[in-house]
């Protein structure tokens, strides 16, 4: 990599190193709230972010000058292709878990929590993340929260109740569920009927607020740090891009 890449991402975790102390905070409902919510919404946020990119990153696979020779071969059947994805996606993983460890990233976590969940709202929703429903609760808004997210962030997307838009909407939740599990825990149907008074009430309204908050501005670290990365490390992208094509049938 680079020396100025590497700068790039040894500054993103820096103030992580800096702070570590060996003082241990009292535990208070936001930082209840924090420590439950912090993976899974790194995980939203960053799928998020893979998935504004995929079209571009596909862009970039086919326009590749070494792939030219491939002709009709270089498509997403061909399996170099993932390979050649893999060369960027990595790079977005590697971002994401660096600043889901940083102290930017649990401030700006803390900050919305207060901003969103000030006084009892905080004990009523830590109670609710504590409680035997709050898993699939969790889990269920935060599968709202990407499929919302991808589709308000597509201004050429189908109409709402089209055909394409619940087409959309079934393989946006298919992918969640399919990846979900290593950031959330299993979603338990025992609770289904819990889950739903919950999104009813008039306290599901902060939890909204506090994911639409943090997802919406990790989002935007998330974004800038990997245009500086592609930027910066373009030279060894464009090397191990041609490798993984050579690899191609």
């Amino acid at each position: 990599m680079p020396r100025l890449a590497r700068a790039r991402l040894v500054s993103f975790a820096l103030p992580l190193l800096l702070s570590m102390s060996t003082s241990v905070p009292a535990e208070t409902p936001a930082r209840a709230i924090a420590a439950t919510v912090k993976k899974p919404m790194l995980f939203v946020s960053r799928l998020v972010t893979q998935e504004k990119l995929a079209p571009n990153i596909d862009e970039i696979l086919r326009n590749a000058p070494s792939a030219k020779a491939l002709g009709a071969k270089w498509d997403p059947s061909n399996p170099a292709w993932e390979k050649a994805r893999a060369v960027i996606t990595r790079r977005i993983d590697r971002i994401a878990d660096l600043y889901g460890d940083s102290d930017d990233f649990a401030a700006m976590l803390q900050s919305e929590i207060d901003r969103t969940a000030p006084g009892e709202t905080s004990v009523a929703m830590a109670k609710m993340l504590s409680s035997p429903a709050g898993p699939s609760i969790l889990r269920s808004q935060g599968m709202i929260q990407f499929i919302s997210t991808v589709m308000a962030d597509d201004p050429n997307g189908p109409k709402v109740g089209d055909p394409a838009w619940r087409d959309q909407m079934s393989a946006l939740s298919a992918r969640f569920k399919g990846r979900a599990a290593t950031a959330f825990p299993a979603d338990d149907p025992a609770h289904a009927s819990e889950v739903q008074q919950y999104f009813r009430s008039a306290d599901s309204a902060a939890f909204r607020n506090l994911w639409n908050g943090v997802v919406g501005k990790a989002g935007v670290k998330l974004d800038g740090a990997v245009n500086l990365i592609m930027f910066d490390d373009r030279e060894a992208i464009q090397r191990e891009l041609d490798a993984a094509i050579a690899t191609a049938k």
